[in-house]
């Protein structure tokens, strides 16, 4: 039995964006007859969730507590000014990002463990760690890049002074292990060339397969009513810079302005964590009858959400401009109109440009333009125009495609660094 382990801080049932690559990866390596081991925390996880395979002797997930990260996320559920403060002082002091316990309980826990291959999914940061603090690591490891880490921090330095200082040292943290391992892939071509410019990683070490969907998550036989007009968001918008509802919230309010006869159908349905910040453009823009938060739902239900809307809403600023969010293959696979704030340069844009699907692009900070895409959706409705896509359109960003590619190309050539017959 070939044995392999995925490294995913975030892993399902957890409803967070970047718990369903590792998850589809592990299900694809599961269906090709490898044994399974997944390696996560339970950020995410809703309560009463169950895992998303049953435990057998080929599959099981350990989850290690994430001390820090919950600290933050109860602080950040406080809206007081000292617990802003402690907030903002874990962010600018842990190193290189909240998860560092985390990642180090995971190093501890992999010290005597043998693995045909691993797989180390980037996101958090921290999980860099593992790589270097793991001394045997050669061959037997694939990093799998959901996010940018040294690229990204050359191209937009972080604000606190510690981590602008600490930022060499990650650096050399990440060419070290990317020396040592097998290969690193990237779900964002974008990611890969910087990577590569960077002069971070060799190109002939690197692969690109991009983010994907699973179709047996989705229920086919849900369809929009085609009588609302709701635009949904899943997940969390920053609470400070520029990836937050802002410039769509006043798209919103100009359209409704210039359009009253849609006061009534137009409704924005959040399912996350809202910022009290963000309330604030609710109020001074008279929405409140218009903007209805809901809590997280689970990852499953969420796909529902998101086949029965009208359309989904995505927001992006410059600094996601090396990776694509996890919610748009979740949206592709939805196959409904999507509504897209994002930057001029971003690779998703140019993916929503070549995608199938019916989309309404505009810029990440251009309320006019926001306006105007607003209204073509608005008569795109009227007229009974707001059709779906079908699988044949996104079926290049299935699993039945892209995960049997990531097993074809990361497994044999895992197998092969380690002298297993691929045969």
């Amino acid at each position: 039995m070939k044995k392999i382990l995925f490294i995913a801080h975030a892993f399902h049932p957890s409803n967070h964006a970047n718990a369903t690559r590792p998850f589809l990866e592990a299900k694809a390596f599961l269906e090709k007859g490898w044994d399974v081991e997944v390696l996560a925390s339970g950020l995410g996880i809703l309560p009463g969730a169950e895992e998303a395979f049953s435990e057998s002797n080929q599959f099981r997930v350990i989850r290690l507590n994430d001390p820090l990260s919950r600290l933050h996320d109860w602080l950040s559920r406080r809206d007081g000014w000292l617990y802003k403060k402690v907030d903002s002082m874990l962010l600018a002091l842990a190193w290189p990002d909240l998860p560092v316990f985390w990642g180090l309980k995971a190093a501890w826990w992999l010290r005597n463990k043998k693995h045909d291959a691993i797989v180390c999914s980037i996101q958090p940061k921290s999980v860099l760690l593992l790589p270097l603090l793991m001394k045997r690591v050669k061959a037997s490891w694939v990093i799998d890049y959901q996010d940018s880490v040294s690229a990204q921090f050359k191209r937009y330095p972080r604000k606190s002074p510690i981590h602008r200082v600490l930022t060499p040292v990650l650096a050399k943290i990440e060419k070290v292990a990317l020396s040592r391992v097998d290969r690193a892939m990237f779900t964002s071509e974008s990611n890969r060339q910087a990577y590569i410019s960077d002069g971070l990683v060799a190109p002939e070490k690197t692969g690109f397969i991009p983010q994907f969907f699973e179709e047996s998550l989705y229920d086919r036989s849900l369809r929009w009513d085609g009588e609302s007009f709701n635009i949904i968001y899943a997940g969390n918008f920053d609470r400070t810079g520029r990836r937050t509802p802002e410039v769509f919230l006043k798209a919103l309010g100009g359209f409704l302005k210039k359009h009253s006869e849609a006061i009534g159908k137009v409704r924005f349905d959040f399912y996350g964590r809202w910022w009290p910040e963000h309330g604030q453009f609710v109020e001074a823009l008279e929405l409140q009858d218009i903007v209805k938060i809901h809590p997280a739902v689970p990852y499953e239900e969420y796909l529902k959400v998101l086949q029965t809307s009208a359309m989904l809403l995505l927001v992006t600023s410059p600094v996601h401009n090396l990776f694509i969010p996890g919610k748009l293959t979740d949206y592709l696979g939805a196959c409904r109109p999507i509504l897209a704030f994002t930057p001029l340069d971003s690779e998703t844009r140019r993916i929503l440009c070549s995608a199938n699907v019916k989309s309404y692009i505009c810029s990440d900070e251009d309320v006019s333009e926001g306006v105007q895409m607003i209204e073509q959706l608005w008569a795109d409705y009227c007229e009974r125009n707001l059709s779906s896509s079908t699988l044949n359109d996104v079926a290049e960003w299935s699993s039945d495609v892209l995960g049997g590619r990531f097993v074809k190309n990361v497994g044999a050539s895992l197998l092969r660094n380690r002298g297993v017959n691929t045969e």
